[in-house]
């Protein structure tokens, strides 16, 4: 009886680890593991497990906290003092998410309900990374003596911008390289911005194309490519300076697997940095905004709630 009484407070409850397989994965990749429940010292009812998968981003203002799915892992059972039952975990990452860097993270948040006692909960933070086209253009820009910035990878209104800064021969004439990228049926979509260096101040010069499938297969094409916008916009600054499509930007987007761009079925998705699409799109960010702005006087972070508030957490739209 002192035993269930304790077990109803927590203390010698049942306990839950979410195991995964690996903790990296590509986006669309299918995630795999168990939920693993131990034993307290009483026999109690479990009502449910939920896994739930969540986003942080973070800025120069703080950080805000996004939900983006939940997957149920199982429902009521009784787990047995000492117990140890295994439960297999699947679930398919969306193409559409945007990839880890350090201003964005993810976590899985395991729950297990407990009937009259104290719920428990595992926490699991994973790495999500760019399909292998994204991986390539990253690749060649490195081979060009580019390396991305500390807030490369940030979020905004528009999507997920990358920024990249040079180290070699290039760091006499380039500050700093932007770049959005969007995946569209034959390729990827690029919208590039070269902060040029004129004496002592810089020329913002604006680039827009596009790389074939065939280009993005072939590293060697790729370098020769990028290296060519990008010296053109050294050499010609002032001929570039029209403003990015980006912001009205809307096709049927692509999702990547064994054929390097699948039909999807989302409208104006793939520009949102070609990771974030549909509900996780727009409809995220402006969800993540809202929930800034209606609590921009609370300034305490609670790790159990899904957001919380500072001022123009994306700044300025450009």
């Amino acid at each position: 009886m002192f035993k269930k009484i304790l077990a109803s407070f927590g203390k010698g409850s049942a306990t839950v680890d979410l195991r995964l397989y690996t903790n990296s994965y590509q986006v669309g990749e299918n995630v795999q593991g168990d939920v693993v429940i131990f034993g307290g010292e009483v026999d109690q009812k479990i009502r449910s497990i939920d896994v739930g998968l969540f986003m942080e981003i973070r800025n120069e203002h703080g950080m805000a906290k996004h939900h983006i799915a939940t997957v149920p892992a199982s429902g009521p059972f009784i787990i047995h003092a000492h117990e140890e039952k295994y439960i297999p975990f699947h679930y398919q990452l969306p193409f559409t998410l945007p990839v880890s860097c350090p201003t964005v993270s993810f976590y899985f948040d395991t729950y297990l309900d407990i009937e009259g006692g104290a719920d428990k909960k595992d926490v699991d933070y994973v790495e999500i990374r760019p399909i292998p086209p994204i991986m390539n253009v990253f690749a060649a820009l490195e081979r060009l003596g580019f390396r991305q910035t500390s807030t490369s990878g940030k979020l905004d209104r528009f999507g997920q911008e990358f920024s990249f800064f040079p180290m070699s021969h290039f760091a006499q004439d380039i500050h700093e390289i932007e770049m959005r990228l969007a995946l569209e049926e034959q390729g990827i979509r690029v919208w590039m911005e070269v902060e040029v260096r004129q004496g002592y101040h810089e020329v913002e010069v604006k680039r827009e194309f596009f790389l074939t499938q065939e280009v993005l297969n072939d590293m060697s094409a790729l370098v020769n490519v990028l290296e060519r916008y990008i010296v053109e916009a050294i050499q010609q600054p002032g001929f570039y300076h029209q403003p990015h499509s980006y912001h009205t930007y809307s096709y049927e987007p692509y999702d990547y697997d064994e054929h390097p761009f699948r039909h999807h079925g989302n409208s104006a998705a793939g520009m949102i940095g070609g990771f974030v699409a549909g509900a996780l799109g727009g409809m995220l960010l402006d969800e993540v905004m809202e929930d800034l702005i209606h609590e921009d006087h609370d300034h305490d972070y609670d790790h159990d709630h899904d957001g919380f508030g500072f001022d123009d957490f994306f700044g300025d739209d450009e």
